[in-house]
């Protein structure tokens, strides 16, 4: 019993000596953590995860959400009713338009909780966007900051009808406010997995999916803390014997986003014609969109760089988008809505679409048609011939899987085969 207050001291300097070693190797940890996490070194690594290790990142994000997936081979996330039950004619869809609001204090809070992920420039640069254009020196014709539409809701509840016609609410955006806010969860993902490979801070094992960005975000449908601006993805579908066939676009290296990847053709970005303005209701058209996307990808006709399409009296386009406005009024070709999901790993809004050409429509308008645009290459059947890919069950298993094509591509080719009968589509 007389021995007990002499132990007690030395407990409790030992205690004191494990907590301060704790201390020290903790501060360690968070300094080593902090040095690594600032890194230029670091930041071009994950960019380069990014790149060329999307479709891990992709297996990642899907299986974490399974629970919102539409099903395992149209990976998108998605609401009950927000894929129809079978295709919809493109008029069907209405498009309505929000006067924009003060935006900038949300997109701003928003920003500001990424800046951790990477080190500041010299003149404190710290947006996602200026990140890439500062390290990776994108080509600038190609990466700007164009107007762009913003997706607000889908669906809401005001403007449903007896006969559910699918309804979508936008707003001006900015392109760079997307990628700021929005396409920047792709990187902090890539981030935590690749510190979780470098051992960094071992004892936090961050599931890649909780990152503090993401998990202030919280609900992936709900766009009010962010810019997210929707793809506008089609799938070009030609009517032939003994198949239809289809094309595809491999987009380059080069590009500041989604590089090397295959994808469906067109697709960009929902934006006004005029990218130097504010995005208005004035061209808030899913169809005039798709129109300029093909003179861009089939045809290789430049893009407006912001002018006004009837300054420039780009008179190729012009005729590109008459030919394929005649031939949608015709008949000649059939455009559907298959309907509209969440990238995965970016949470990027996809639209879906579908446009069946009869063939002697599809041969005039694209009688000149590219192997190769400032953006990537088309992918045909036959190359020499620029005859597409044959629109089969095989060909779709090869082409729609992780790591070979964006998740929005897929759900077209799934989402056209699943409905083939329907689009009156024969495949072998």
């Amino acid at each position: 019993m007389l021995e007990v207050p002499t132990i007690v001291p030395a407990l409790i300097a030992f205690g004191g000596l494990v907590i301060a070693i704790a201390t020290y190797v903790l501060n360690r940890a968070s300094r080593n953590e902090q040095s690594w996490r600032t890194s230029e070194d670091t930041v071009r690594r994950v960019r380069q995860k990014l790149k060329g290790d999307r479709s891990e990142l992709q297996v990642i994000a899907q299986r974490d959400q399974a629970k919102h997936l539409y099903d395992d081979k149209v990976p998108l996330l998605v609401k009950p009713g927000w894929i129809p039950q079978r295709p919809l004619p493109l008029s069907r869809l209405a498009l309505h338009w929000q006067v924009p609001d003060d935006a900038d204090r949300a997109i701003e809070m928003a920003r500001s909780r990424t800046t951790r992920y990477w080190p500041r420039g010299r003149e404190l640069q710290d947006r996602y966007h200026e990140v890439i254009r500062r390290l990776e020196s994108p080509d600038e014709e190609l990466f700007f900051d164009g107007s762009s539409y913003r997706l607000l809701d889908v669906a809401p509840r005001q403007y449903r009808s007896d006969d559910d016609k699918p309804v979508l609410i936008f707003t001006q955006g900015w392109y760079f406010d997307n990628l700021d806010t929005s396409d920047v969860l792709s990187y902090e993902t890539a981030f935590l997995v690749l510190r979780k490979a470098d051992r960094i801070s071992p004892l936090r094992r961050r599931n890649p999916l909780r990152g503090r960005y993401r998990l202030w975000l919280g609900d992936p449908f709900d766009f009010k803390r962010r810019c997210a601006i929707p793809g506008v993805n089609t799938l070009t579908i030609r009517r032939g014997e003994p198949a239809p066939t289809f094309i595809l676009h491999r987009r380059s290296a080069s590009l500041a986003q989604h590089q090397g990847v295959t994808h469906v053709t067109p697709a960009g970005e929902f934006q006004p014609e005029n990218l130097s303005g504010l995005a208005s209701d004035g061209d808030l058209n899913l169809w005039r969109n798709i129109c300029r996307e093909y003179g861009e990808e089939l045809l290789d006709i430049k893009q407006a760089r912001g002018q006004p399409l009837g300054l420039r009296r780009d008179n190729v386009m012009v005729d590109t988008i008459a030919g394929l406005n005649r031939a949608e009024q015709s008949g000649s070709v059939e455009v559907y809505y298959l309907g509209i999901g969440l990238d995965p790993l970016s949470w990027k809004p996809e639209i879906l679409t579908v446009a069946i050409f009869e063939p002697a429509a599809f041969d005039e308008i694209f009688a000149d048609i590219v192997d190769k645009n400032e953006e990537g290459e088309l992918v045909f059947g036959d190359s020499e011939t620029r005859t597409g890919i044959r629109f089969t069950e095989y060909n779709i298993d090869h082409w729609a899987r992780i790591g070979r094509m964006l998740t929005a591509g897929q759900a077209c080719l799934r989402l056209a085969w699943y409905h083939r009968d329907f689009l009156r589509l024969t495949g072998d």
